[in-house]
C-alpha cells in the first residue's frame, strides 16, 4: 500500500511538472513584440522621437503612463523633438520614472521660433554619461546640430549622436552626417549616430560610402507609426561596433493593444533600439 502511494505521488507531480512545461512551451510559441531581455550583459539603446513633446503631452496622464513604460523598456533613449520654453520636460519625466532615471538636454535648437532640444533620459544602474556637447555646424547646413554624449556601461565606452533632420532639407542635411561620423571616430570608434533621419537607410546618401557602415533597424520595418515609413535608426560603422546584437522596432501600438487615434496621441513615431554586449574587452 505504502509503495503504490509514493507510485502515485510520483506520478501527480511528473503530471504537474508536464503540465507546466507545455505551458510554458505555449507561451514561448505566442508571437512576442518585446525588446531582447537584457541581463547584465548587454544594454539596450532606443531612439524615440516623442512628436512636439512639451507641456501639453506632459499634462496628460494617460499619454505619460504609456511614454513612460515604453522608455522603461530600455537602458538609455535618445528623444528628439523636445519643444518647450521652460525646462521642465525631462527633469518631470525623469521623476516619474524613478530615482534611478537621469537626464541631459541640449540647448534649444532650429531656426525658427518654434525650437527643439534633444534629450537622454537613462537608466543610472546600467549607465553612465561622462559628459555631453553640441557639434559646431560652421557653415549653418543644418537646422538642429546633433547632441552628443559619451557613455560608459559595463566594458562599453560609447557616443551617442543624437540627429533630427528637417525634412524639408533631408537631402542637403543627410549628406553632412558621414563628415560627423568621420569626424566623431577620431575620438570615440564606437560612435552611433541616432534619430530621426526623415530617410530610409537605403536614402542614406553619403553615409553609404563608409566602409563597413551598418544601422540597426533594416529598410523593411517601418518606423512611424502608421507603419509607413523607415524613418528612424541607429547608425555605427560595424568594422568597430562588434557589440551590436540586434536592432528592431518597439511597437508600442501591438505592444500595449492602443487603437491607431491613441497611439499617435504619444507619437507618431515608434521607438528603434539596439542591443548592444557590455561584457566584452574594451577595443579602442
Amino acid at each position: 500500500m505504502k509503495r503504490k502511494l509514493i507510485t502515485l505521488v510520483l506520478f501527480f507531480i511528473i503530471s504537474l511538472s508536464l503540465s507546466y512545461c507545455d505551458n510554458k512551451k505555449e507561451d514561448n510559441d505566442k508571437p512576442q513584440n518585446i525588446v531582447l531581455d537584457t541581463s547584465s550583459s548587454y544594454i539596450k539603446i532606443a531612439s524615440f522621437n516623442i512628436q512636439v513633446f512639451g507641456k501639453t503631452k506632459l499634462k496628460n496622464q494617460e499619454v505619460m503612463k504609456y511614454i513612460v513604460q515604453i522608455i522603461k523598456n530600455f537602458d538609455i533613449v535618445a528623444i528628439q523633438e523636445i519643444r518647450s520654453k521652460g525646462q521642465e520636460i525631462l527633469p518631470t519625466l525623469t521623476d516619474i520614472l524613478g530615482n534611478n532615471w537621469d537626464y541631459r538636454v541640449s540647448e534649444p535648437l532650429g531656426r525658427t521660433q518654434s525650437k527643439e532640444q534633444y534629450g537622454f533620459v537613462y537608466n543610472k544602474d546600467k549607465v553612465k554619461i561622462r559628459y555631453c556637447t553640441q557639434v559646431t555646424d560652421i557653415n549653418d547646413v543644418l537646422h538642429r546640430e546633433p547632441f552628443i554624449c559619451y557613455c560608459q556601461a559595463g566594458n562599453f565606452d560609447f557616443s551617442l549622436i543624437n540627429i533630427h533632420t528637417d525634412p524639408d532639407e533631408v537631402a542637403f542635411e543627410i549628406n553632412i552626417l558621414d563628415d560627423i561620423l568621420k569626424e566623431e571616430i577620431n575620438t570615440e570608434k564606437d560612435a552611433i549616430i541616432l534619430g530621426d533621419f526623415n530617410a530610409s537607410p537605403d536614402k542614406f546618401g553619403e553615409l553609404l560610402g563608409i566602409e563597413g557602415i551598418s544601422w540597426a533597424v533594416p529598410d523593411s520595418i517601418k518606423t512611424n507609426v502608421i507603419e509607413t515609413k523607415n524613418y528612424d535608426n541607429l547608425v555605427f560603422i560595424k568594422t568597430y561596433l562588434n557589440e551590436f546584437v540586434t536592432g528592431g522596432v518597439f511597437n508600442f501600438k501591438i505592444e500595449y493593444n492602443l487603437d491607431l487615434n491613441f497611439a499617435k496621441k504619444i507619437s507618431d513615431h515608434l521607438p528603434v533600439y539596439g542591443v548592444f554586449r557590455i561584457d566584452l574587452k574594451d577595443d579602442d
